[in-house]
Parts: structure tokens; sequence; C-alpha cells
């Protein structure tokens, strides 16, 4: 018997600066929730590949999805994670965007720079020269250099500590994995074409946001100016406001 109630699928990156998660929000968003991404992350370098290893995970589940919810970095890959879903149920989800935007290289160059400080301090400049070209041509080659450069620089950092070689291995493959990790989700929402699909975009934003325009590939936007800090959007009490129209949505095929 195939289950006619609704869940909520998230997609959000679990990042310290974000104290509260989606999953705690089930209440709140009026479904139960599903959190799709979790380690092991996908390894894939586009958003619609990315998006396609995370729905995999609802093979088995036969409710549908009523909701995507999505934040920050995460939005161009719920995009498509909406648009697979909706070709699997024959009804579209609506997809809240939470400070949600296309992703730059920008957004992508900050956190190498980022990491490359906290491995080797802010003396050491980066080595990797990161472009759209690469992002989007030769991503895997340009994560090869990235990590082979963080490798190099954590393992110099914990030998000046005088750890014993196996000690440093262990430490230098989990550190870089998690910094890995992390870069590859972005490439992934920055390789994003936006595929059409024919649902809606609640695009909430605080703010900090940048990004204030129709979303691409959605057949409607709509913004809700939530104010305050990105990072504490997940928490804030306006989101309870999606639940009618969301269910309404659902109730009526997603149309």
């Amino acid at each position: 018997m195939i289950s006619t109630v609704p869940i909520a699928v998230t997609i959000e990156y679990p990042r310290v600066e974000h104290p509260v998660r989606l999953e705690q929000l089930a209440d709140r968003l009026g479904f139960p929730v599903v959190p799709l991404l979790a380690k092991p992350f996908p390894a894939d370098l586009d958003a619609e590949s990315y998006a396609a290893a995370l729905v995999r995970s609802l093979d088995g589940d036969d409710r549908p999805v009523g909701l995507v919810v999505a934040v920050c970095t995460a939005a161009p890959i719920g995009h498509e994670v909406a648009r697979l879903v909706s070709g699997r149920q024959g009804s579209a989800p609506t997809l809240v965007a939470l400070d949600g935007a296309p992703i730059r290289p920008f957004d992508v160059i900050k956190a190498y720079e980022e990491a490359v400080a906290a491995y080797a301090g802010p003396q050491r400049r980066p080595s990797v020269s990161v472009t759209e070209t690469g992002l989007r041509q030769r991503p895997e080659q340009l994560l090869a250099a990235i990590e082979a450069e963080f490798s190099d620089a954590a393992t110099e950092a914990l030998r000046a500590r005088s750890l014993r070689a196996q000690s440093i291995a262990q430490i230098v493959r989990d550190t870089v994995g998690t910094s890995m990790a992390w870069l590859r989700h972005l490439v992934a929402a920055h390789n994003a074409a936006f595929h059409p699909w024919t649902g809606e975009v609640v695009l909430a934003t605080s703010d900090e946001a940048y990004f204030l325009r129709d979303w691409p590939g959605a057949a409607r936007t709509r913004q809700v100016a939530i104010g305050g800090r990105s990072n504490e959007l997940v928490g804030h009490p306006r989101i309870p406001s999606f639940r009618a129209t969301e269910r309404a949505a659902v109730a009526n095929g997603g149309k």
C-alpha cells in the first residue's frame, strides 16, 4: 500500500555556524523530515549527479515528497533533488531555499583559501589557481591539486610538532578528507545546470542574502524576506508559515 503522508527531505551540509539543524523542525515544517545529506558524502562534482546520489537514498520509501528544503550552498543541489523527485513521483514538491543562491567561483575560492590558512597559517599563499574553466571542465584535476597541497601543508605542520609518522598520516587523511568533502560539495553546487522543472521555489532570505532574483529553471519563485543573520534562518520562527501552502500543494498534486 502506497503511503499518502508527505515528507520533507532536507539537504544541509553540517557546518558549525548553523546551531539549529533542519531535522529538528519536523513539527514546525508540518512534515516528517528525512535528511538526505549524510556521511559518506557523494563524491560527484556536478549538481545533477550529486543530487541523484542523494535521491537514491529514498529507494524503498513510498511516501510522496512535499518539500525539499536546502540551506545556502546546498540550494543548487536541492533544485536537482526537487526535479528528480518530480519525475519519480509525478508531482512537483516545493523547494524551500534558505539563503539559496547559485554558487560563484568566489565561494569555492574563499573556502579553499580559508582551508590553506587553517593548515599552514595566513602567511602561506594558496598555490592552485581556481577558475570558472577549471571548475567546469577539469574539476577532478583541480581538486587533486588542492588535495595534494592540503596534505603537504598538514604534514609539514604536524611534523613541526614532532608527532609519529603513523599518527601524522592518519590525522592528515582525516582532516584533509573533511576539507575535501566540503570543497566537493561546493564544486558540485557550482556545477549546476539548473534544468527547468515545474515546481515552485520559496526563496527565504536573511539580511545577509545576496541573491534576490527569480530562481533559475523554476516555474515560479516566491520570495520571503525573513531577516536576521544567515545562520539563524533554520531556527527562525517564520519558517512555519510555509506549512499551510505546501500541504495544499501536495493535496493538489504539486500543481
